[in-house]
């Protein structure tokens, strides 16, 4: 018998972490702030029988960026004006294959932003003495605040009242460009500013209208002309007739008039003559003008011509004393079908057609010719009314090809399209009937149809530019531009190439020049900083707080700007200022503003700081600007 001995090994089994104490309170975080998150709270509660050290793995949110930090701390990024609760889920292991689900949750408070207001335009007629603006329909806040106008001022050649319902009076007796600006409020007290610029009109006198006289001879078929009137303030102006309409006379909204002489006129004897005559007014959009008369007197020539043809159309060939001739064409009576003109070398010159069927879309044609026989002008007067032109450079001395012109029944231009040279077209298009936001739009699209750019000139003066980099040669896809009504740059969006957005404010008179504050987005729509462009030597900046707000100011006047809520969250990451003799970052910002916010702000018609001020100030100023 062998007997063994052997010897048994037991190994306790792993046991997994577990939830056995209270979780830690996780603090409220900010509203668009980093909020940083530690291994050490999401761990609180957890323990392991076997001592094994915990750690936290497969951390997540349900809202916003997490990133961790390698240093048992993560950092999380709410999405942009986000607000409420994220609820976090992550597990929580011992090394030693034990592992335990774990949930955490916080809460981002809101923050409330500032209201943004925008500029306004108002005119003010020469008849008219007050105009009230609605200046906040066109301002907003993020959260839906109720807005309050709580201040104005204006230039002095103004007043300005605010009323009830928070509009604008504007009065004013003295013609040209006035400014009132205005702050607005939320109910939070952020507060912004804007202005408006209105114009008074001048006093409008009556067009005045003058007499005249045409004579032609009876084998010129269609006479043409316009009236003559003038308007001492340039206004544009329309035409009517006020006395009865002539046979073959029409007498168009822009005082052109076109008369068709009779069958009559053109069988006049040499010597022979008659005369036709209408009376008109023109209207400058508030007065009439006196009435005058245009007198035709058709004289009657020796003509040379021949009658051929038959079944009830004749054509009849006349030659005339300028050495051109002249086939008109009829039909059994009814009306001329078309008539050609044609110069002493056999070339046509002008060719007029009539649809005396009725079917086409237009009730007369007429084509012109170049020296050369090729087409260089097409018009169509159509059946309702609209007339459409067709312009061709056919000896290619333009840069374009063709022009098309389209104007409405009251013969106003409502669109022209110019196709160019190298393929690329223009459009014009105006909003006649009224029924746009805009009154008038161009576009340029490139020769493979794709949109170039865009300007929209808006009801209220203003104009909307979006320019495409559509070869690629710039550093941005593309670019939108607000202006005024002076045409000076408000707001101007920039998508660079990368997806990253800049947005750029332009405050017109701020500091006595043009500013610019532009802020950064990256192609997620975070926000990564702002720049601020000042006009004005380092020395004649005073920096103060008000609130969350940074005033800006030019010592000595009244010229300030407010950054909003600079001092609010991470608004001043970075940020910059830069000035007319150097820039100021983020940091050298707050230290100037503590260090002026013992002072009293330098007093009106002071041209540079006090001599104790610069004792003070004077080594600060000058090493923060760089």
């Amino acid at each position: 018998v062998v007997q063994s001995n052997y010897q048994v090994v037991v190994s306790e089994a792993n046991t997994a972490p577990a939830l056995t104490g209270i979780p830690a309170f996780l603090a409220n975080g900010t509203e668009d702030a980093v909020y940083t998150l530690l291994d050490s709270d999401l761990l609180q509660g957890f323990s392991d029988v076997d001592g094994d050290i915990l750690s936290v793995i497969n951390l997540q949110a349900t809202n916003g960026i997490l990133t961790s930090n390698q240093d048992g701390t993560y950092s999380f990024m709410p999405d942009t004006n986000f607000n409420g609760m994220v609820e976090l889920s992550y597990q929580v292991i011992d090394g030693n294959g034990g592992i335990v689900d774990g949930v955490q949750s916080f809460v981002i408070d809101a923050v409330n932003s500032a209201p943004v207001a925008n500029p306004d335009s108002a005119y003010i007629d020469a008849l008219e003495y007050s105009v009230t603006v609605d200046v906040l329909a066109n301002d907003t806040d993020a959260e839906g605040d109720l807005l309050d106008v709580v201040s104005v001022s204006s230039d002095g050649g103004a007043d300005v009242v605010i009323n009830e319902d928070n509009s604008l009076t504007i009065s004013t007796s003295i013609p040209g460009w006035h400014r009132v600006d205005y702050q607005i409020a939320d109910s939070y007290g952020n507060v912004s500013s804007s202005f408006v610029d209105v114009l008074k009109g001048t006093t409008i006198e009556a067009p005045t209208a003058y007499d005249a006289s045409i004579s032609v001879t009876d084998n010129s078929g269609l006479v043409s002309g316009y009236v003559d009137a003038t308007d001492s303030a340039g206004n544009l102006m329309n035409y009517r007739l006020v006395s009865e309409l002539s046979e073959g006379l029409t007498l168009l909204n822009d005082g052109m008039f076109v008369f068709e002489l009779s069958a009559a006129d053109r069988l006049l004897n040499d010597g022979e003559s008659r005369t036709v005559s209408f009376d008109f007014v023109s209207n400058n959009g508030f007065f009439d003008s006196n009435q005058a008369t245009v007198t035709i007197t058709i004289n009657g020539v020796t003509d040379e011509g021949s009658v051929l043809g038959a079944d009830g159309g004749d054509t009849v060939i006349i030659r005339n004393q300028d050495g051109t001739t002249t086939h008109t064409h009829s039909n059994d009576g009814t009306g001329n079908d078309w008539q050609q003109t044609i110069n002493s070398v056999g070339q046509l010159i002008t060719q007029t057609d009539s649809d005396q069927e009725n079917t086409e879309s237009w009730t007369t044609r007429v084509d012109t010719f170049d020296n050369n026989g090729s087409r260089v002008n097409v018009t169509l007067f159509n059946d309702d009314g609209s007339r459409d032109e067709l312009l061709i450079d056919a000896s290619n001395l333009q840069s374009w090809s063709q022009i098309s012109y389209h104007y409405n029944m009251s013969n106003q231009l409502d669109y022209v399209v110019t196709m160019n040279d190298d393929g690329s077209t223009d459009w014009q298009d105006e909003d006649q009937d009224n029924n746009q936001s805009w009154t008038t739009v161009n576009s340029h699209q490139t020769a493979t149809g794709a949109l170039d750019w865009r300007r929209y000139v808006n009801d209220d003066g203003t104009q909307e530019w979006l320019d495409v980099d559509q070869d690629n040669s710039q550093a941005w896809a593309n670019q939108t531009t607000r202006q005024n009504t002076l045409g000076e740059d408000v707001v101007r969006t920039v998508v660079w190439d990368d997806g990253a957005v800049d947005v750029m404010q332009f405050i017109p008179d701020a500091l006595d020049v043009w500013q610019q504050n532009t802020q950064h987005f990256d192609k997620f729509g975070s926000y990564t900083g702002s720049d601020v462009l000042l006009g004005i030597p380092a020395n004649q900046v005073w920096l103060r707080q008000e609130g969350n707000n940074l005033e800006v100011s030019q010592i000595g006047t009244d010229n300030k700007m407010l950054i909003a809520d600079w001092f609010n969250g991470n608004a001043k990451t970075n940020f910059s200022i830069d000035g007319a003799s150097g820039s100021l970052m983020a940091n050298e910002v707050q230290a100037l503003v503590d260090a002026m916010a013992v002072f009293t702000p330098p007093t009106a018609g002071q041209t540079g700081l006090p001599q104790n001020y610069q004792d003070a100030l004077g080594t600060l100023i000058a090493a923060s600007w760089s």
